[in-house]
């Protein structure tokens, strides 16, 4: 009985250390379970041990969809737990952390990684078992996507085969650390242990080969080489079946439906991610099945069907928040930032994205200032009230010391915040200074605004311009006037025509879209541009455009709602706009004709009053002769209070 159970122990073994051929491991696997059958139990603690550690390890290498998986590891913990072999214990507690990972079990595969850590510190342990339990440190930290701790990993593996000339290690350390770097776009890095991992490609194991090709595959989207992807997807995914192991091979179904669809071949990118979803369901996988609703939504979205995207990016996003996954492995340039933007606009898990992304340091490649949601390192405040918040928490400035730092910041968003020259806001903020003087301030007072601010990306200086990088920083003056350029593209034409057209109109053009900017934009309205400063010169000719914006998009759309007879809807509109502006007598006067036409003859009378005081109070005024008139037109005479005196002023 003891020759048998040995026997198969070190078969199994062997399969598996030549990390070459697993298929042969099931007929292994079926075997074991005959055997226990028919002995019933094992004839030495020892051997039950060896035996475990061998099944489990096979059962996670080919079978980790086994329904007495979970059976094997509590009974691999339960005996590494009594043993006093350290190198036996790293063994069982690699294997278990690999389990947890190819599953997505990373909350419990971290807790065998600690006990990894733990074991490794004493002098007992082998070179053989510290370099597995590097191997298993990187990769958990490769797919979990810590990239800068899987570097460390990889790298401390390749030292410890330095020093014991034990060698067989360094392809799988190397493939874990180029994947951290690819991830961090650190091409170099990657290109670097790449190269090496080809000098030997020859004798690689056909899992190692499928390791190395989806890397090279990855390497190649990301660089925007779809051709080149598509090659080296084939190698892999031809590798991966070769060996035998059912998370590479997955991988490699999932990666090829990203280079099909990256070469807008969609039928076959369905056809392979149908694949990946088979494989991941049957391993009972959940970061594959994450990865591959990830794939689908992108699949989806690229084909102009929103509606099954967001289905899909839903699906993924609730999984990923409920299992704590943060790295979606898209390798398409732009793919990521896509998702990320889909599920913001849309109201999906928004705090889980928004952590994904905080967590990736994920700068957009363009300006997203539409996406008000987005994480944004730092948000500025000018319309109303000036404001810093810096990660998502309120910055507070007291003291002089900080006034001339904060008053470059306003003057730099004022003249555009984009390659405003250095001349230019040195003559502003220091007119009396000559050149040298003038310079040495500049300096002085940018350096101590990005102090100020703790966040040295968001100004930039160059070639003598100064800007404030939009991917990195929201101001609500640029959105507001972002959203003005689109709502007039809207709008245009469309006050001009009859209502029976407009009807015609709003279905062609989605004029409920407009008005949802527009609210949108008399949201982050809220005052004129930096009200504290209106008397510097700088700040005059942003604050009057703005607000010119603000009374046009307030008019226009008010008009619009007048001529599709949305009367109440047109009242809110003007309410909400005397809120911000009630000096605006524009605002009042349009009021009032919504109210003439709902017959409200109390309220108007109200509103004439109230448009009366407030500019004799605040402007020295009274009111235009068009508004005495329509006053006129809207109160009967007997009715108007002081009659001549209230209506002639």
């Amino acid at each position: 009985m003891a020759g048998i159970f040995l026997s198969w122990s070190g078969i199994v073994d062997a399969i598996l250390c030549g990390v070459r051929f697993f298929a042969p491991v099931d007929k292994c696997i079926s075997v074991l379970e005959e055997l226990i059958k028919d002995f019933k139990q094992f004839p030495s603690q020892e051997i039950e041990a060896r035996v475990t550690s061998s099944m489990f390890s096979a059962l996670v290498t080919r079978q980790p969809h086994h329904p007495e998986i979970g059976e094997w590891e509590e009974r691999a913990l339960s005996i590494a737990g009594a043993s006093e072999d350290i190198n036996f214990k790293i063994h069982i507690f690699c294997q278990i952390a690999l389990h947890r990972t190819f599953s997505g079990n990373f909350r419990k595969a971290v807790l065998a990684i600690d006990m990894l850590r733990q074991l490794t510190r004493t002098h007992d342990a082998s070179p053989l078992p510290l370099l597995t339990t590097k191997i298993v440190e990187a990769f958990y930290y490769h797919i979990t996507g810590l990239n800068e701790e899987c570097l460390k990993a990889a790298n401390d593996g390749l030292e410890i085969s330095r020093n014991t000339g034990i060698h067989v290690a360094d392809q799988m350390l190397l493939a874990s650390g180029a994947g951290a770097a690819l991830q961090s776009n650190d091409f170099s890095t990657a290109n670097k242990l790449l190269a090496r991992m080809a000098l030997h490609l020859s004798s690689f194991s056909p899992h190692v080969k499928a390791f190395y090709y989806w890397l090279k595959t990855r390497e190649a989207l990301r660089r925007g080489n779809p051709g080149s992807a598509s090659a080296y997807i084939e190698l892999s995914m031809n590798s991966a079946m070769e060996a035998g192991q059912l998370f590479s091979l997955c991988v490699s179904h999932l990666g090829n439906a990203k280079v099909m669809l990256a070469l807008k071949r969609h039928k076959e990118a369905t056809e392979q991610l149908s694949i990946g979803f088979d494989i991941a369901y049957r391993i009972r996988s959940t970061i594959l099945e994450y990865w591959a609703h990830i794939i689908g939504a992108l699949c989806a979205f690229d084909q102009g069907d929103d509606a099954s995207g967001l289905m899909s990016l839903r699906k993924a996003l609730v999984l990923g928040k409920e299992k704590g996954y943060y790295n979606i492995l898209l390798d398409t340039p732009g793919a990521d930032e896509m998702l990320y933007v889909k599920a913001l606009e849309a109201g999906i898990e928004v705090e889980y994205v928004q952590e994904i992304i905080r967590k990736q340091k994920l700068i957009p490649e363009k300006a997203l200032l539409h996406v008000d949601n987005w994480p944004w390192p730092l948000k500025i405040y000018t319309l109303g009230r000036f404001g810093l918040v810096k990660d998502n928490q309120p910055l507070h400035f007291t003291g002089k010391i900080q006034k001339k730092p904060l008053e470059m910041l306003k003057a730099l968003i004022a003249l555009g915040g984009r390659d405003v020259r250095e001349e230019q806001l040195s003559d502003l903020l220091w007119p009396e200074a000559d050149g040298d003087s003038a310079h040495s301030a500049f300096r002085m007072t940018l350096s101590r605004l990005r102090k100020l601010i703790g966040f040295e990306d968001a100004i930039k200086f160059q070639d003598g311009g100064l800007a404030i990088d939009p991917r990195c920083c929201w101001v609500d003056a640029w959105v507001f006037e972002r959203l003005c350029g689109q709502i007039d593209d809207g709008f245009k034409g469309l006050t001009k025509m009859k209502h029976k057209d407009i009807v015609e109109a709003e279905k062609r053009a989605n004029v409920k879209d407009i008005m949802r900017l527009t609210d949108k934009a008399i949201g982050i309205y809220k005052g004129h541009f930096l009200p504290a400063d209106a008397e510097y010169s700088w700040a005059i000719s942003c604050h009057e455009r703005l607000r010119s914006k603000f009374l046009r998009l307030v008019i226009r759309s008010g008009e619009y709602l007048k001529h599709v007879e949305q009367w109440e809807k047109a009242v809110e509109h003007y309410q909400r706009a005397l809120e911000v502006d009630n000096l605006a007598e524009e605002f009042y006067r349009h009021l009032m004709v919504c109210y003439k036409l709902l017959g409200r003859q109390a309220e108007a009378e109200k509103l004439y009053s109230r448009c009366r005081k407030t500019l004799s109070t605040v402007l020295g005024i009274e009111p235009s002769s068009e508004m005495r008139a329509l006053y006129r037109s809207v109160i009967p005479v007997k009715q108007q209070t002081g009659a001549k005196g209230s209506a002639d002023g």
